[in-house]
């Protein structure tokens, strides 16, 4: 396979062909997803989560340096109806900004499968070609997997702050990066 192809093995679900790759990384998504959402803090927790849900609440600002864009998205997702998973009742306005550190903690996770397996099929050769597309993808879960559930990758997961969402940000910088490097190949 070309540097960068996606996995040739394919399954066929509900008419479509899928690949197993396309399904780990969903599955690495949902596992973290799930995880995260039974855990997320319910209210404000302590140090500047409580300030951060305050000012995303009335769009005000935070210690310097400010953080505009998750002021910004915090006050967009205290505006989205949310059930909380766990009660199954309407969750607070801390509840659903705190599900934006759940969310980009997730896809946190599955750009770490994504940029592992693309690693991998750099170093290795042959690595994601018919019948050897497995152990790429158990190496890319494995590493998703040792990231989501670390104590503070986790930890930082569960409320809103300023780590998650600047991770995810990084994350997708370096995926583009190595995708843009692939094509260019």
């Amino acid at each position: 396979p070309v540097r960068g192809e996606t996995v040739t093995g394919l399954f066929h679900f509900g008419g479509f062909r899928v690949s197993l790759h396309a399904i780990t990384a969903a599955a690495v998504w949902m596992a973290a997803l799930a995880v995260y959402l039974l855990t997320v803090a319910p209210t404000v927790s302590f140090w500047d989560n409580g300030e951060f849900l305050t000012v995303s609440s009335i769009m005000g600002v935070p210690h310097p340096p400010g953080s505009p864009l998750l002021t910004l998205t915090g006050r967009v997702a205290s505006l989205v109806p949310a059930i909380d998973v766990r009660t199954g009742t309407t969750g607070t306005a801390a509840y659903r900004i705190n599900l934006v550190a759940a969310f980009s903690a997730a896809f946190a996770a599955l750009l770490v499968y994504l940029i592992t397996v693309r690693i991998i099929r750099r170093i290795i050769p042959g690595a994601g070609s018919p019948g050897t597309d497995w152990p790429v993808c158990f190496g890319g879960t494995l590493a998703a997997c040792a990231a989501a559930f670390s104590n503070q990758f986790w930890e930082n997961a569960v409320e809103f702050e300023t780590y998650m969402p600047g991770l995810l940000l990084s994350l997708l910088a370096l995926w583009l990066a190595l995708r843009w490097d692939d094509c260019r190949a």
